[in-house]
């Protein structure tokens, strides 16, 4: 069985950039790292014994001017005959994705259609579409998987009706199997993550190893791992917890060492958790274990800040065994904003969680969400807070309210702008108190100070880059 598995492109809008100076360097480009769709690899790595390719249209789109990412597709479709076409989609992915499985349908109306992803599992209907077969809600791996096995059994007339986490288009509409948020924990964890001894399905990284990924800054290969499922936390503007029916599941530590010893070509490793330190004794045992087998990687980690502050002595540990970077969502720099966020912490949390991460030799990527709301008075606190607590990189995303998250349910009267092309953190989709102008080039306003406060920060730590290794 073919199984065609796409990444679809991010439509290229940014406001933010927009009101650069052409001549002045696009740091906030650099706000993401370069990264696989590592939903694909999982998935693939569930599919063994399977013909199966990645196609990253969103790399490709990002690399190059002018991308055609219909004609790739249906590139792809010629060279490779699939009998499958699955794509993962975020809400800035959904027009293209459309795009994408028309491109399918006419290429040949026998192909199975599955779309899934952070997008889908929230906002399900936004696929109820005639190119559109089953539409996978939650984890895909188990998923998937039975969606392949059902096909190969019958093509003409499969029986998805008792697969988990599925909709099923019939009639038109779709037709919700048992969901994963009916499942316990235990169920989800067991049945779905997918990453035991007897049944352990490792990402199949290879199939995107045609690919660069790598950090810029220092040339490093980069690729992910994820370490543990969901999170601990519900804050208001992030929809992850709900992918994981609100549940945070750790991985066992053998699992997660075995599989980084998978990844020696790759000198860096992003643990792409929603927290990386959500059970904290896991971590302990995870990080210590990486040093007790002399495992060396460059690490990125996510984490948060009252995390740091309560547990200084593993963020020690953690940088022996080769953290590098912690990526941690400030978001707020007064409590008031913090509380309306759900984050259940303190600017003073975040504030020690900067000295504590620094203390330990790690460095410190901090996001800072802009309101629309925003007025003069509001920049300039978030100017001084970041002149004072200057951090590795500190980024800015605009507020933005997602379909199926608290925070959209909250605003959507808001919303004058419902192209879901503008929803990817850099473009406000409601109406800003100051004049767009003025709000926008605040926001570049608030990059070039970050850029200025991390060299005095360099410079008085004595901090250089890691340079490259010579093997990459």
């Amino acid at each position: 069985m073919r199984i065609l598995l796409i990444n679809p492109p991010v439509p290229d809008i940014n406001a933010i950039r927009d009101h650069y100076r052409a001549d002045e360097e696009m740091e906030l480009n650099k706000r993401e790292l370069i990264g696989p769709p590592l939903a694909l690899n999982d998935i693939a790595g569930a599919l063994r014994n399977e013909e199966v390719r990645i196609a990253d249209l969103k790399f490709e789109n990002d690399e190059q001017k002018n991308f055609d990412f219909e004609k790739a597709t249906y590139d792809e479709l010629t060279s490779f005959s699939p009998d499958i076409v699955g794509i993962t989609c975020l809400t800035a992915h959904v027009n293209s994705a459309k795009k994408i499985l028309k491109v399918v349908r006419d290429f040949n109306q026998k192909i199975l259609t599955v779309i899934g992803g952070l997008h889908t599992t929230l906002n399900p209907h936004d696929f109820s579409m005639p190119e559109v077969d089953l539409v996978v809600i939650g984890l895909g791996k188990r998923t998937m998987r039975s969606v392949v096995d059902a096909f190969k059994a019958d093509t003409s007339r499969p029986d998805f009706a008792k697969i988990p986490g599925l909709g099923i288009r019939v009639n038109g509409e779709l037709k919700f199997t048992r969901q994963q948020s009916e499942m316990s924990r235990k169920e989800i964890k067991e049945e779905h993550y997918l990453y035991y001894d007897k049944d352990e399905y490792f990402p199949d990284r290879d199939l995107t190893s045609r690919y660069n990924y790598i950090i810029e800054q220092n040339n490093f290969k980069v690729h992910y791992i994820n370490t543990s499922l969901g999170c601990t936390d519900k804050c208001s503007f992030c929809g992850l917890w709900k992918f994981a029916s609100g549940y945070y599941i750790p991985r066992e530590v053998p699992s997660i060492i075995r599989e980084i010893k998978t990844m020696d070509e790759y000198p860096a490793i992003r643990m792409v958790d929603s927290h990386t330190y959500g059970n904290i004794e896991n971590s302990r045992l995870m990080f210590q274990s990486l040093i007790d087998e002399n495992i060396q990687h460059g690490y990125i980690v996510d984490v948060r800040t009252d995390t740091v502050v309560k547990h200084p002595d593993v963020f020690e540990l953690s940088a022996k065994a080769g953290v590098k970077v912690a990526i941690l969502g400030f978001e707020a720099t007064t409590d008031e904003e913090l509380e309306k966020y759900n984050k259940k912490s303190s600017i003073a949390n975040t504030i020690q969680a900067i000295d504590t991460l620094h203390d330990a030799g790690i460095w410190c990527a901090g996001n800072y969400i802009i309101g629309p709301h925003y007025e003069e008075k509001d920049f300039e606190r978030v100017e001084k807070f970041i002149t004072d607590h200057p951090i590795l990189f500190a980024g800015f995303t605009v507020m933005t309210p997602y379909p199926g998250t608290p925070q959209y349910e909250a605003m959507k009267d808001q919303i004058i702008n419902t192209n879901l092309d503008y929803y990817n953190l850099v473009n406000s989709v409601v109406k800003t108190k100051l004049p767009e102008d003025v709000f926008y080039n605040r926001v570049v306003d608030l990059y070039k100070l970050s850029q200025l406060a991390r060299v005095e920060f360099m410079k008085q730590a004595g901090m250089k880059r890691p340079e490259a290794r010579k093997d990459t």
